[in-house]
């Protein structure tokens, strides 16, 4: 008896070829395979032993069942990729509507196809691009000018179409008939003493007597008035204080302004804003901070003479 090391005897070719189509299934299809018919192989054949192969014996419904479990998973695997695929774009598409920005108001409100007025400046009128004089001054219209108003007010504030731009002016500057602004325009003021007496004279010179003279019969209701004293252009007699605020106010500096000519006016000065002969196109510009309202020029309209 040989005591040598024993061999297992040589797998027959039917059985290798079995073991071979056992491992090209899917792991996942061997207790299918077995329920669906797969038998092992007949015990008898080989002493049961570390050696003994464990055979499945293939059957029709076996490799029925594995193809369909292999096309089964083919599939799981291409929808797999897929929702991979779709991962992956989401993310891309949301970054790109991230991306998207909402449409830019228009910077400047255009006139379109509006109703529109003629109307007339009395005065040299200031053009500003919103309802008050802290929006952007935009140009200064000639007295007796044309205007086309839209019929929209804000206060004392009328809209009008300029350079086909919605833009504002002050509405008490304007009248409907041409003649009437001429006649404004041109009237000559008056030159008679003021009715408040010509105490407030002493010390003026000719020109600043002529503006107090025009202002007096031009607005009777103001009485009050500032004329020589020792400081600045009073000091020289070329000064006058007209002491009224608000609107009021506004009214006399326009009509101030529209005769600097024929009253010998070079600047006048109210609530912080100035306007200058030497710099008229540029209409009313702001001032610095004085500290206080009378300093600013808020309680009362400044008028300097040559």
């Amino acid at each position: 008896m040989s005591h040598g090391r024993h061999r297992a005897p040589a797998r027959p070719a039917s059985l290798r070829r079995r073991i071979r189509w056992t491992f090209v299934a899917a792991p996942l299809a061997t207790v299918a395979v077995v329920t669906a018919g797969i038998s092992l192989a007949d015990p008898g054949d080989a002493p049961a032993g570390p050696d003994t192969a464990v055979v499945f014996e293939a059957t029709d419904a076996a490799a029925s069942l594995g193809a369909g479990l292999i096309d089964l998973g083919a599939r799981a695997a291409a929808a797999d990729r897929a929702n991979r695929s779709q991962a992956r774009s989401a993310p891309a598409a949301k970054k790109s509507a991230k991306k998207a920005k909402p449409a830019k108001k228009p910077k400047q409100q255009t006139a379109g196809p509006v109703r529109t007025q003629k109307r007339w400046t009395t005065v040299d009128l200031n053009v500003w691009t919103g309802p008050g004089e802290q929006h952007r001054l935009v140009t200064v219209l000639d007295a007796g000018a044309r205007v086309l108003i839209t019929g929209e007010t804000e206060g004392i504030w009328a809209q009008v179409v300029h350079d086909d731009k919605l833009r504002y002016v002050k509405a008490a500057y304007l009248v409907a008939e041409r003649a009437e602004a001429q006649e404004a325009v041109s009237a000559a003021a008056s030159s008679a003493p003021c009715i408040h007496g010509s105490s407030i004279e002493g010390g003026l010179g000719p020109n600043a007597t002529a503006v107090y003279r025009a202002v007096c019969a031009a607005f009777p209701d103001i009485s009050s008035y500032g004329g020589y004293r020792g400081d600045g252009e009073h000091a020289a007699g070329r000064a006058l204080d007209v002491m009224v605020s608000g609107d009021r106010g506004w009214e006399i500096a326009e009509w101030v302004r529209a005769r600097a000519g024929e009253l010998g006016v070079s600047e006048v000065i109210y609530a912080q804003r100035i306007w200058t002969v030497e710099r008229s196109g540029e209409g009313w510009r702001s001032m610095e901070d004085r500290g206080s309202s009378t300093a600013n020029h808020y309680d009362h309209v400044h008028v300097t003479t040559y």
